[in-house]
């Protein structure tokens, strides 16, 4: 087996240009493509932030590929949470139903009086009603933590963590939700990535994997990725300032690193270049619309937005 370069690698895109055009632009010179052939990409698995930028993104290789009479062989394009389900058969995670339906049986079965942190007073009726919206937030709350891969249990393990009694007894509520999925024959989403992340590996034929233009990637897709590391190249495109350092003013997955903006990273000129606005909604859009229709390569901002929309 081949041996692999250090992993992740970072490319900086300039961000003066537009991003779709770029990125297919560094996959075809990754490629060595010459032309004179279709252009085969078929062994790369790219993450990009929203799936409408995996549409720019396969229309600006279809362009390039067009202007040489040539056809594409597409890369896999794909966003940060569905890496997961390209790289492992994990066990099922439950549906939301099962999830809403699984939180209401711990609530009508749990005494008020043993979990007074969460429940300070009895409520007035605990029936299917009271069950089904409390178990609608406990869901939400669940999802949030779920994004960064935790469960209610690891947040007490945060240090000065405020309501930490809150805490443990919505953790000892969640156990008791586990064994309601356990009966159903399904498992949480966090228990189904930890699951997966046992037994990663490349999907067939992919020998590359791209991070392209995530500034906050998710977190349970990082963890997936540091997982592959070992057995795929990987590489971190971002998108900003050539100079500083990349390193500087990036992290080793392309995260915007909180001192970044200190180290030679300011705006230049901004007191007379900059404009105060009263409002998102009044002032500061009237001041964003004059100014993209005086632009004179306007395109180049309408990329970029349509690269990161939804």
């Amino acid at each position: 087996m081949p041996v692999l370069p250090p992993s992740p690698q970072i490319s900086v895109l300039p961000w003066q240009q537009p991003l779709p055009e770029q990125v297919a632009a560094w996959l075809i010179e990754q490629a060595g493509w010459a032309g004179d052939a279709p252009l085969d990409l078929g062994h790369w698995l790219i993450l990009v932030p929203t799936r409408q930028s995996g549409r720019r993104l396969r229309e600006a290789l279809a362009v390039a590929a067009a202007a040489r009479a040539q056809a594409v062989f597409a890369p896999r394009v794909v966003v940060p949470e569905a890496l997961p389900a390209e790289v492992v058969r994990r066990p099922d995670p439950a549906s939301r139903e099962q999830v809403l339906v699984a939180w209401m049986r711990v609530l009508l079965a749990a005494r008020p009086a043993a979990y007074r942190a969460v429940f300070p007073v009895d409520p007035p009726r605990r029936d299917e009603a009271w069950a089904r919206g409390l178990a609608g937030r406990l869901q939400h709350v669940q999802q949030e933590l779920a994004a960064g891969g935790l469960r209610m249990a690891d947040v007490l393990r945060v240090e000065d963590l405020p309501e930490t009694k809150r805490w443990e007894e919505l953790a000892q509520l969640e156990a008791q939700f586990d064994e309601a999925l356990a009966s159903q024959n399904v498992v949480s989403p966090v228990e189904a990535n930890a699951v997966g992340l046992a037994s990663v590996q490349p999907p067939i034929g992919v020998t590359a994997v791209v991070l392209a233009g995530c500034p906050d990637p998710n977190p349970v897709a990082l963890r997936y990725l540091e997982a592959l590391a070992p057995s795929v190249a990987i590489h971190v495109l971002v998108f900003g300032p050539e100079e500083p350092a990349v390193h500087q003013v990036f992290d080793g997955w392309g995260k915007p690193r909180p001192e970044g903006g200190r180290a030679g990273f300011a705006l230049p000129d901004f007191l007379s270049s900059g404009r105060v606005g009263g409002g998102p909604l009044s002032q500061q859009a009237i001041k964003v619309a004059e100014r993209a229709l005086a632009e004179p390569h306007p395109d180049i901002g309408w990329r970029w937005r349509s690269w990161t929309r939804r």
